[in-house]
């Protein structure tokens, strides 16, 4: 997951060395990138627009776009649900990922 400031372009920029990075380290394994902007309460000082993320989204090879407010929680639960949703189903689609072990033992420890 990548955040960035809706308010400030240069940080939406400045992702694309991550991203690169990650795709790098991630390399044949399953994996969900996503990105987020992020004080999207703040309109009048918005940078980047929807449409102009989406499109980081394609241009970057990532998964999906999400738009979130962490000051006022707008959409940041359903964006961590959503994520861990995708990456639990892309999991369970490859074969090469460990599966959760079967020892018998309390809830905590299986």
């Amino acid at each position: 997951m990548f955040v960035f400031d809706v308010t400030r372009k240069q940080t939406l920029q400045d992702l694309a060395l991550y991203i690169d990075a990650a795709k790098t380290e991630m390399a044949g394994r399953p994996h969900e990138l996503i990105l987020v902007g992020n004080k999207i309460d703040i309109f009048e000082s918005r940078e980047v627009g929807a449409a102009e993320a989406s499109e980081f989204v394609a241009t970057h090879g990532l998964h999906d776009y999400r738009e979130v407010s962490a000051k006022s929680g707008a959409n940041v639960n359903l964006t961590f649900r959503n994520a861990l949703t995708h990456t639990a189903f892309r999991a369970k689609k490859s074969p090469g990922m460990p599966r959760r072990r079967t020892k018998k033992g309390p809830p905590c420890c299986n």
